[in-house]
């Protein structure tokens, strides 16, 4: 069994590495995750559910800082910063830590709701022709989670800045997915020639939907419907 890295004191913590691309390639710690510092605003779909802790790696103070600043504003806690020297130092010493190329861990997770879904249904003998619909995307974590384990995906949102985030989450998880940019309020929006095995909708609530989710999900599929609750904005 491999020792655990000893580089943080909380190891078992995901690492992520904000450092430039060429410098996380040419080394990097094992099982760290690599986002560059200046791509966080554009990636913030690739963030773990907040609130989480994090232990951060960094090219120098500065950046620390920076980035430091960044991160806590999101609701998550930094529990210890190693700055590039510290990172090079401790893998010298320590080879067996050592990574090289793009090669890394995941920080996002789709929603709770869909990680059981797909525990329930892999456990369930079905006939479904894994078609899933996802309305109100967003960043598109539960729509590549999906195309991950083998659904067939197609998913809306209706802001194009957010769409993009999403279409690049898929590309670097080397997933296809049927993208859809429209106002689910205008006609013509939604996909009325097709049924689907899955149809979900996340934190997006919009009662007209009701009836147009029913015709077009297909017998024996499954709605996983999650909608905010009464007064929400306030917090």
């Amino acid at each position: 069994m491999e020792k655990p890295c000893l580089l943080f004191t909380y190891s078992e913590l995901p690492v992520l590495d904000v450092r430039k691309l060429h410098s996380y390639q040419k080394q990097h710690l094992k099982n760290s995750a690599h986002i560059p510092a200046g791509e966080l605003i554009q990636r913030r779909n690739e963030m773990p559910a907040r609130p989480a802790s994090l232990n951060l790696i960094a090219t120098d103070q500065k950046e620390t800082l920076e980035v430091g600043q960044w991160i806590a504003s999101k609701g998550y806690h930094i529990s210890e910063v190693k700055i590039e020297a510290e990172l090079l130092e401790f893998i010298a010493a320590n080879p067996q830590h050592l990574a090289k190329g793009t090669s890394q861990k995941t920080l996002w997770t789709p929603s709770s709701l869909i990680k059981e879904f797909l525990t329930l249904v892999d456990s369930t003998p079905t006939n479904l022709y894994k078609k899933a619909l996802d309305i109100g995307c967003g960043g598109g974590r539960d729509a590549v989670f999906l195309a991950k384990n083998n659904w067939q995906v197609s998913a809306i949102e209706q802001k194009e800045k957010v769409l993009s985030k999403a279409k690049q989450l898929a590309e670097r998880n080397n997933q296809r997915i049927t993208w859809l940019c429209c106002n689910l309020n205008q006609p013509n929006c939604l996909p009325d020639n097709e049924q689907f095995d899955l149809i979900i909708v996340i934190r997006y609530l919009n009662r007209n939907l009701f009836k147009w989710i029913k015709t077009h999900l297909r017998p024996g599929g499954y709605i996983v419907f999650q909608a905010f609750a009464e007064g929400v904005q306030e917090f």
